[in-house]
C-alpha cells in the first residue's frame, strides 16, 4: 500500500526532506526525512495517531515520534530585542537511532508544522 511504500512518497511534499536535481532521492536519509514528516503529521491528528498505534505493522522502530510540542515566547538575541517572538518546541523520541540523530532530542521552529527546524544540543 501507499502508507508502507516510503521510496514513492513525494519528499517535495515536505520541505524539509526535499529533493534537488542530482542529489540521490533515495538515499536512506532522504527517505527516513519523509517518514519522519508523516509521522508528525500523524502525531498531530488524534484520531490518526491512535489509529497509526494500533496497526502494529505500521509502527517502525527508527520513525520519530513526537511526545509533545508547545508554544513558548522567546526572546531575540539581540540586546535590543524586547519583543517575544512565537516559537515552538517539540520533544522527540526514536526507539532506535538512525544516523545521525539521537534517540530522543527538541526541536525548535518559528512553525508550528515544524518545516524549519533546529536540533537543540541537550
Amino acid at each position: 500500500g501507499f502508507a508502507g511504500d516510503w521510496r514513492r512518497v513525494w519528499c517535495a511534499k515536505y520541505e524539509r526532506c526535499r529533493c534537488d536535481p542530482g542529489e540521490d532521492c533515495d538515499d536512506p536519509t532522504k527517505i527516513q526525512c519523509c517518514r519522519d514528516m508523516y509521522q508528525l503529521f500523524l502525531d498531530g491528528n488524534t484520531a490518526l495517531r491512535d489509529k497509526a498505534r494500533m496497526n502494529t505493522e505500521y509502527f517502525q522502530k527508527q520513525t520519530a515520534r513526537t511526545l509533545y510540542s508547545v508554544e513558548v515566547e522567546a526572546f531575540g538575541s539581540g540586546i535590543r530585542s524586547t519583543k517575544p517572538a512565537t516559537r515552538w518546541l517539540r520533544f522527540v523520541w526514536r526507539a532506535e537511532e538512525f544516523a545521525w540523530t539521537p534517540k530522543v532530542y527538541v526541536e525548535v521552529s518559528p512553525h508550528r508544522t515544524f518545516l524549519e527546524a533546529e536540533l537543540l544540543d541537550l
